[in-house]
Formats: C-alpha cells, sequence, structure tokens
C-alpha cells in the first residue's frame, strides 16, 4: 500500500514538474524576409511572431548580394551602384578591379579572421575588396565580378546614408540608401522570383 502510494505520488510530482516546465517555456518564431531575383538575395532583420507564410509590403531589407547556394538562375541582374559618395554610381556590370580598388581596400585576413578559419583558402583565384559595407571579389583569371555583398544583416550596423553605398536601377538616374523597401526593390530588380520568410536554425529552439 505504501510502494502504490510513492509511485502515484511520485507520478503526480512528474507530471506537477512537468507542467511547470512547459508553462515557462517559449517557441521562438524570428524570421527574416527575403526577395530574390537572379543571383541577388535581399534579406531584411529578424521580426518576431512570424509563424506562417506573412503578406508582403512594408518590410526592409538591409542587406542584399549574390546568393552563392541559390538553385534559380545565378546571373546577376543589372543595376547600379555607388560605393561611396565620391565614387562615380556606375552599372554593376561595368565594375573592374582596377575601378574598386580606388574607393574599397583589398582584402586581407585578419588574425581575427583567421581564428575563424577564414582565410584566403576560402576565396581562390579571387581578388577581395571591402569597405563601407561593401564586399565584392573578382575573378583573377577573367577579371569578372564574382560575388557581391551591400550592407549589413543587422540594421543598426548600417552606415549613414551620407557615407554608406547607394544602389538604383541600371540607368543610375537615381540612388536609395540602404535599408531598401519591398517597393524600390522591385523598382531596381523587377518583381521577385520568389520571396517569402525564412528562419535560421537557432530560430526553431524551445527557449526555457
Amino acid at each position: 500500500m505504501g510502494f502504490a502510494r510513492g509511485i502515484r505520488c511520485s507520478e503526480r510530482c512528474l507530471a506537477f514538474a512537468l507542467l511547470i516546465g512547459l508553462s515557462s517555456c517559449t517557441i521562438s518564431t524570428a524570421a527574416y524576409p527575403v526577395f530574390e531575383k537572379g543571383g541577388i538575395e535581399a534579406r531584411g532583420a529578424d521580426t518576431q511572431g512570424v509563424f506562417r507564410q506573412a503578406p508582403h509590403g512594408d518590410e526592409t531589407f538591409s542587406v542584399l548580394g549574390t546568393n552563392l547556394f541559390a538553385r534559380r538562375n545565378s546571373v546577376i541582374p543589372g543595376f547600379c551602384i555607388q560605393l561611396t559618395p565620391s565614387a562615380a554610381p556606375t552599372p554593376i556590370d561595368a565594375l573592374t578591379a582596377e575601378f574598386v580598388s580606388r574607393w574599397l581596400t583589398r582584402w586581407v585576413p585578419t588574425a581575427a579572421d583567421r581564428a575563424r578559419g577564414v582565410s584566403e583558402r576560402l576565396y581562390p583565384e579571387q581578388e577581395v575588396f571591402a569597405g563601407s559595407s561593401c564586399v565584392l571579389a573578382f575573378d583573377t583569371r577573367d577579371g569578372k565580378l564574382r560575388w557581391i555583398t551591400v550592407g549589413e544583416v543587422d540594421p543598426s550596423a548600417l552606415p549613414s546614408a551620407s557615407v554608406g553605398p547607394r544602389i538604383g536601377p541600371r540607368s543610375c538616374d537615381h540612388l536609395y540608401a540602404l535599408p531598401l523597401s519591398r517597393a524600390q526593390l522591385v523598382e531596381v530588380f523587377g518583381e521577385p522570383e520568389w520571396e517569402g520568410w525564412r528562419r535560421g536554425p537557432e530560430n526553431l529552439l524551445i527557449l526555457f
């Protein structure tokens, strides 16, 4: 009899502990908006409370660049970029390593980079330039642009509009500082081939 009561007490204690644990946990539902066109992918900041496919229209996008893992057309769509306020606005397909070197610094891995396993070996046969929230890599064999990133994943890290890069339609008639609205992305790149919300693996955890 005492043994049976002990079992029932243990079961009740276990159930109570589980109830307390579940009531104190939350599910992280942060996701970020993504806009894809050809070989370009733009993404915005994490937004809390996104469970399902959400409507689009008022998101802002703080970083864009070539999607090296895209399954779709990898051609970079034509657009204009001004690397710094002093640089001439230039169509992306007219950029050369020589031109970019006037405004951005040739990237050399620092001790901190090497400690994270980042070195020149990650970029074989590429000449990489960085600065002003821009990173561009050119193929050392044919001089063509291999990939580009403009902006910052964290919107608060973006430089001010007076010093940061700006992009616009290929005509270079007008330019926009980041972050960009969805309407501005459509004006620059055209309607997206895909858009949606994406979660990082860290946003699928149950947090206590």
